[in-house]
């Protein structure tokens, strides 16, 4: 194999194992490197390597063409603190920033990703090359968590995911019930010793993916430096997501937690289930199955009939009910006392209010709502909190106006559709689901 790969690199030891791997296994990296952050040891394990300040994306692109690099992987940290100090934007930078409404982290990598992406550089999922580094299910440990470590580390999961889906950081610091950091501009390592001070040798942390996580840059990360920090601040227990998190060291890190008394558990993906739920099994003609995505929240009294597919990350408030054979998809919200007819589907990122009455398909990125639900708009602010970028929202605002503002046919709308907004991924996500139905769509 002599195939081409870009390496994006920030600080830490990600972009030095990928490319040793990447060289191993008969590629040639090329390596874009920010000054005062990546490894100068780099150069010695890429073909070509070009240093840059953060924000100059233009030299990044001509860079990666000039060599005829068509693939590449973001690797390492930027510290945040450093965007305030240490950025000379480019006018290509420049332009991706006025054109994005929000600039929180995930906008701007995805943003910054889905430019390079547009000039025919596709950027691969950071453990492209490297899938023995995810974490994976159990007790690492010798020492299992305690019962109030299991409490606090519950609680943890819960907090984390809510600043996730918020984009303020992906660790927090439990002890005694009580949260004791939330990790924020600082990162994790400053957050481990805040709450460390606080927690006074009582104290757990807790690190996971955000909600909606892009795998292409900024996966939560742990390893050696991480024990090394939680002994010195007298944390003593971690946290993390099986299949979510990538592991540095592990075995290193294992045999250190050992010594230092401290307990690593990572959980596999699961699903909250409250007081009174009932789920009903699936029958043979439905295909046998009735599932539930990871990390759902089925709340109390909720009802889930015979061969139900529920997807990822979804919501089921106090006493809805899903008739059979109802697929509801990733990331969806269903209203308390909500129902939901026989077959129905709801789509990704779609929000049904409160007992509302559902009997047509309802497409993903909406609000449905009311006796017989009709459409009340685009889910924005769902869809702000999940990270979708400004290009998704205007392409998605124009698709639902045209679809169901201007009074044509779904056939004409989808013809309009297609000639007029950007096709970016969310749009076709949107126009298949519509063509996909058979009961019908809400409107």
């Amino acid at each position: 194999m002599d195939e081409k790969i870009g390496l994006i690199a920030g600080s830490g030891q990600f972009p030095m194992l990928f490319s040793k791997t990447a060289v191993k296994k008969g590629f040639s990296v090329y390596t874009a490197a920010y000054i005062n952050e990546a490894d100068q040891a780099l150069a010695q394990l890429t073909e070509k390597i070009q240093w840059l300040h953060l924000g100059q994306v233009k030299r990044l692109i001509k860079f990666f063409k000039q060599n005829d690099v068509n693939r590449a992987v973001m690797l390492g940290a930027v510290r945040k603190t450093r965007l305030f100090t240490d950025v000379k934007p480019d006018m290509k930078a420049i332009s991706i920033i006025a054109g994005m409404r929000h600039t929180n982290d995930d906008a701007i990598m995805r943003a910054f990703a889905d430019s390079l992406e547009k000039e025919g550089i596709k950027i691969e999922p950071s453990t492209f090359l490297l899938p023995e580094l995810l974490a994976t299910k159990g007790v690492w440990t010798n020492r299992k968590p305690s019962r109030s470590e299991k409490k606090d580390i519950a609680m943890g999961f819960s907090i984390a995911r809510a600043i996730g889906r918020l984009d303020i950081g992906q660790s927090v610091v439990v002890g005694g019930g009580s949260i004791l950091a939330v990790e924020a501009i600082d990162g994790t390592d400053a957050t481990i010793e805040r709450g460390g001070a606080l927690g006074k040798g009582e104290a757990v942390l807790v690190k996971v993916c955000k909600p909606n996580q892009d795998f292409r840059f900024d996966v939560p990360s742990v390893g050696m430096k991480t024990i090394e920090i939680m002994s010195h601040s007298n944390v003593g227990a971690i946290a993390i997501e099986a299949d979510r998190t990538v592991v540095f060291d592990r075995a290193e890190m294992i045999r250190a937690a050992n010594e230092k008394n401290i307990s690593i558990i990572c959980v596999g993906p699961e699903v909250t289930i409250r007081e009174f739920v009932t789920i009903h099994r699936g029958t043979e003609p439905g295909g046998g199955i009735t599932e539930v995505g990871e990390n759902s929240f089925l709340m109390n009294y909720t009802h889930i009939a015979h061969d139900c597919h529920v997807g990822k990350m979804v919501v089921l408030a106090n006493n809805s009910t899903l008739a059979g054979h109802i697929t509801i998809g990733d990331n969806a919200v269903v209203g308390g006392l909500a129902a939901i007819h026989q077959f129905v589907r709801i789509g990704d990122f779609a929000f049904v209010g409160g007992k509302s009455a559902v009997v047509k398909d309802v497409p993903p990125y909406v609000i449905a709502a009311g006796d017989r639900a009709v459409l009340r708009g685009l889910n924005r602010v769902g869809l702000k909190r999940y990270g979708f970028s400004d290009q998704a929202l205007s392409a998605l605002k124009k698709t639902y106006r045209i679809l169901f503002r201007y009074g044509l046919t779904l056939n004409e709308a989808i013809e309009r559709v297609q000639a007029e907004v950007e096709m970016v991924p969310e749009v076709e996500t949107f126009i298949g689901f519509i063509k996909a139905s058979s009961r019908g769509v809400t409107r």
